[in-house]
């Protein structure tokens, strides 16, 4: 009964069209601001390192933990605010505060201070997902919204690429210089990548404030009479469990990668910053788009076709996929160029943002849906960020017993944790189909 009372609920579907792709291509560049704020400092694992006198168990939890920490526990809050008020505010006071916070980073003299620095990007950046994705699915009919999605979060790979890239020729050009204002650098590196964002942050109201037309009379009450968002979500608490765990999993993998392969380049071929900028930067953006946009496709090719468990399905062969190459590169492989091209075939798998925030789109009420992607992301993350940086290190150092054994701490992640996302993915399949179902979008 109560799912009918909700199916009843008219939501008028959006159209897409030039606002939505224009709206798009700012969220866009804000996703590329985060991402190449967040990601740079995988390029200065070792220049950070010595002059801060780290391990790579204590680089890994600044580059991970302290950041997703933060942003896991904002996420929710985040996502309370994006669902009652201004999404465009939220985003706007969000994409501010963590570019300075990204400054701060640059200002860092000590572990400490360069770990608070990193909670408060995490903050900061936990704003972006929740109601960028929010504004999508309010502008985009759900028959085209893994794919608008899809071109959304290649701001991801785009950013991770120029994260390296730009990463590489400032570090280049300050090292040239002998730092800058008496600043080392990597830090010099941080101040000019965060400052841009200050600038770009105003861009967000360029996006209209989407048209919810007011419900009639019948249609309010049938909104009265629908479950609240509590009973919603015991309802469907293994779906999001599952999903949340199942690509969290898999979100191993990718920040694993992201965190570890310039060091593995640097400490295995000799590559430098500026180089391990040029090429790995090139290959993760270039890839990484593809796969993010190429991925967003086929799910909604394969969902318009009837497969309405498309998204689930990409998954879990891609986890498969991810595992044999990820072992391949990091270990048997001896020559740079190979393992660039291989590193180029991850990226075009990796990418799990669009098929799962449309698969949460389309199985989730429109009132609900920036808190359940908040949700989806503090599991995600708290399981991604927090495991994947450290979890290489700790194989590193650990288990193989040296920096210099980082390719085989790459490699053993993915043979663990590649097919245990597939398998609790499919163990949530069911319950996936009966919430886009119930949803009304099945």
């Amino acid at each position: 009964m109560a799912e009918a009372t909700a199916a009843a609920i008219s939501e008028d579907e959006p159209k897409g069209g030039l606002i939505g792709w224009f709206s798009i291509g700012i969220l866009m560049v804000m996703t590329i601001l985060s991402y190449l704020d967040r990601g740079i400092i995988a390029l200065m694992v070792d220049p950070i390192k010595a002059d801060l006198h780290l391990t790579d168990v204590q680089f890994s939890l600044i580059q991970g933990f302290a950041f997703a920490l933060f942003y896991a526990l904002s996420s929710v809050p985040m996502g309370w605010l994006a669902d009652r008020f201004s999404r465009r505010w939220v985003v706007y006071f969000g994409v501010t505060g963590w570019s300075i916070a990204t400054m701060l980073c640059g200002m860092a003299q000590s572990y400490w201070q360069l770990f608070a620095a990193r909670f408060a990007v995490g903050m900061g950046e936990a704003t972006l997902s929740p109601s960028s994705y929010a504004i999508v699915g309010d502008l985009f009919p759900k028959r085209r919204l893994t794919f608008a999605i899809g071109v959304l979060a290649g701001g991801i790979a785009i950013g991770g690429g120029l994260s390296l890239a730009i990463g590489g020729f400032v570090m280049k050009w300050a090292e040239g210089m002998g730092g800058l204002w008496g600043f080392k650098p990597w830090q010099v590196t941080f101040l000019v990548v965060g400052a841009p964002g200050i600038l770009i942050a105003p861009l967000i109201f360029l996006i209209p404030r989407p048209k919810r037309a007011l419900p009639t009379a019948q249609e309010a009450a049938a909104l009265a009479a629908a479950p609240g968002y509590g009973a919603w979500l015991r309802a469907n608490a293994f779906y999001i469990t599952t999903i949340s765990i199942g690509v969290g999993l898999h979100a191993i993998l990718a920040y694993a990668v992201a965190g570890w392969a310039p060091a593995y380049l640097g400490r295995h071929f000799g590559y430098d910053a500026a180089k391990i900028g040029s090429t790995l930067g090139l290959v993760q953006g270039v890839a990484g788009f593809a796969g993010f946009v190429g991925g967003g496709w086929l799910v909604d090719w394969l969902h318009n076709t009837g497969m309405r468990d498309a998204h689930y399905r990409y998954f879990v062969v891609n986890c498969i996929a991810l595992t044999v190459v990820g072992v391949i590169a990091f270990t048997v492989i001896e020559s740079a160029p190979v393992v660039l091209l291989m590193i180029g075939m991850i990226h075009i798998m990796l990418p799990f943002t669009s098929p799962a925030i449309a698969h949460i789109q389309v199985s989730t009420p429109q009132r609900f849906r920036a808190r359940t992607i908040a949700i989806f992301m503090v599991v995600l993350n708290l399981i991604g960020m927090i495991t994947g940086p450290s979890i290489v290190a700790i194989f590193t150092e650990k288990v193989y017993g040296g920096a210099e054994h980082v390719g085989l701490g790459i490699a053993t992640t993915y043979a663990i944790f590649g097919p245990a996302s597939a398998i609790v993915l499919l163990i949530g399949l069911r319950a996936g189909r009966k919430a886009i179902a119930a949803n009304g979008a099945g």
